[in-house]
């Protein structure tokens, strides 16, 4: 259940970025059963760059 969740949420993420991570916020509110830690952790899956430094990716988060 929960890959199919997080293939629902990959691409708005991934197409819309930060309006993308709001608007599945949005969507997890709305439908119960999406577990609240789902999206934020597709969104620093899925925008944060894995091969940045450490500070970097951070600055990046804030």
């Amino acid at each position: 259940m929960i890959e199919k969740l997080t293939s629902l949420i990959q691409p708005i993420v991934v197409e819309y970025g930060a309006v993308g991570v709001f608007l599945a916020t949005l969507l997890e509110e709305i439908i119960a059963p999406i577990p609240s830690p789902l999206v934020p952790l597709t969104a620093g899956f899925f925008l944060l760059p894995p091969d940045g430094a450490f500070l970097e990716t951070i600055w990046q988060a804030i």
